[in-house]
């Protein structure tokens, strides 16, 4: 296994680890599960939009650097209107609590966007 790609399973089994350890919170009850409910699935609309961009930078490394950067950057914007939507959807129609969905949102899209850049930087070298 590569580097590049222990770094991908590290994160994305921390986001899983993450939210393991939190509903074993709520059964010990440390946590609410309403908070918890929401912090679970920020990390499963999070997970999804990485796994979207790990397959635009895999699909885009095999060709020229123009195509690799238009599809980059063209999926970034589907990728981030999907993102909106999703949130908007799940805070309306699930009724989450809206502090921990957002703050949990935020943690897991910056954790992801860095594994994404770290990749990247494996990947082209």
């Amino acid at each position: 296994m590569k580097k590049e790609d222990k770094i991908v399973y590290f994160v994305v089994f921390l986001v899983l680890l993450s939210i393991v350890v939190g509903w074993l919170g709520v059964s010990a009850g440390y946590f609410s599960s309403s908070n918890l409910l929401a912090v679970t699935v920020s990390g499963i609309i999070t997970t999804l939009n990485f796994t979207l961009g790990l397959f635009a930078i895999k699909l885009g490394l095999k060709r020229s650097d123009q195509f690799f950067m238009a599809l980059f950057f063209g999926g970034m914007i589907v990728r981030l209107t999907l993102l909106l939507t999703s949130v908007i959807i799940s805070l309306t129609v699930l009724e989450l609590k809206q502090n921990s969905f957002i703050f949990s949102i935020f943690i897991f899209y910056i954790l992801y966007l860095i594994t994404e850049v770290v990749h990247l930087i494996f990947k082209r070298h």
